[in-house]
């Protein structure tokens, strides 16, 4: 197998700098914004280009779920994503392309975090593989313009690669998303586990990465629409994992070298359910970051303080009485509300925090909800 070039590893060195936050936009920014305001696809300045392709690593049991749903809300109600990138106007269509999930668990998941605005026309999904029989049958029925007669080939094998079906199948999709939003174009695009959309054994393979990514870059040019998918972190020992971010993605580090943003969401210690939020982003104009978040009312993975504030708030002082308790220590309401008092705080706040505690499996609730009693796991 040829190697590649010192240049050329220098030459992706380079290309990962880009995705330095402190790395101003090159070109002239007011150009750009007059350019960006003649397109209909969605964008954040500093954040999220026009017609980009950006990236969310994710990890199984991290939250990203219920990070990135409440944030698709507030940019559906108009609110700054990430808490500090305001939209240029009016918030455009959204629309999710399931590759792993099912539809039925994200409305679920929509419903127990309470996201009113994530409607099923304002925020229309579509199941990937649901769109590929569909596709296939079509294709076949229709093969040499036979209505479904004469010769043996599968729709499937009428394309050179399967990436041209791949890409057959992204359009019926993006068709059927605009049908169930009423006619609407979704001007967002929400891929999740965009990596479903490679063949398995082509991950890694940089020449398929590259094509992927041009394919999806015409897509968006002749949709005018930007992407923000989903893709799972390396699996790797404790201990042997890659530092840099943009080197975390599984597969080919073209990945990373495709991608306009790159948010990755990870733990921020053993004993905490503080999140890390990295961002890496292009056009960012400032240091972004790092920002945190933390589980909150109804479960949702809420952009919190730091942890060193977090540390002294109401929450944090209630964790720390909490980590005092050993493991299979049962507790009452009435219990933490009397630590709660003890520290001047509203019962409200108490009862959020009870509920943040369940959701992030440190408290285990066993009961009705008038005498429930809350275990604290015990630790093997």
């Amino acid at each position: 197998m040829r190697q590649p070039s010192d240049q050329q590893q220098d030459q992706d060195q380079d290309d990962l700098s880009d995705l330095s936050p402190l790395s101003p936009p090159s070109e002239d920014i007011a150009t750009r914004e007059r350019a960006v305001k003649e397109v209909n696809a969605a964008f954040i300045p500093g954040l999220l280009p026009p017609h980009s392709i950006n990236l969310m690593i994710y990890s199984p049991f991290s939250g990203s779920t219920r990070f990135l749903l409440p944030q698709l809300d507030n940019y559906a109600a108009g609110l700054p994503l990430l808490g500090r990138f305001p939209l240029p106007g009016l918030p455009k269509q959204l629309g999710m392309i399931l590759c792993a999930r099912f539809e039925d668990e994200t409305r679920q998941r929509i419903e127990e975090l309470a996201l009113d605005h994530l409607t099923e026309q304002a925020f229309p999904i579509v199941k990937w593989e649901a769109v590929q029989k569909e596709c296939q049958n079509r294709w076949e029925r229709g093969r040499d313009g036979g209505g479904g007669g004469g010769g043996s080939d599968s729709g499937r094998d009428r394309f050179e690669d399967q990436a041209e079906f791949y890409k057959l199948m992204l359009e019926a999709s993006y068709d059927r998303l605009t049908l169930l939003a009423g006619g609407r174009a979704p001007r967002l695009l929400i891929i999740e586990s965009i990596h479903g959309m490679v063949p398995p054994t082509k991950l890694s393979d940089p020449h398929t990465i590259i094509k992927f990514y041009n394919d999806l870059k015409e897509f968006c040019h002749s949709k005018d629409c930007t992407i923000l998918g989903t893709v799972i972190a390396s699996k790797t020992k404790q201990g042997n994992h890659y530092e840099d971010v943009p080197h975390q993605i599984y597969g080919s580090v073209q990945w990373a070298v495709g991608t306009s943003c790159l948010i990755k969401l990870s733990s921020y210690s053993r004993k905490s359910t503080v999140r890390r939020v990295t961002v890496f982003a292009k056009a960012a104009r400032e240091s972004i970051g790092p920002l945190y978040a933390d589980f909150g009312e109804y479960g949702r993975l809420n952009l919190c303080a730091a942890p060193e504030v977090y540390a002294d708030s109401k929450q944090g002082r209630l964790d720390g009485r909490l980590d005092e308790a050993g493991g299979g220590t049962e507790f009452g309401r009435s219990e933490f509300l009397d630590w709660g008092s003890e520290m001047d705080m509203s019962i409200r706040t108490v009862d959020l925090w009870i509920a943040a505690k369940v959701a992030s499996g440190e408290l285990v609730r066993r009961g009705s909800a008038r005498a429930a009693v809350f275990q604290k796991p015990q630790v093997n």
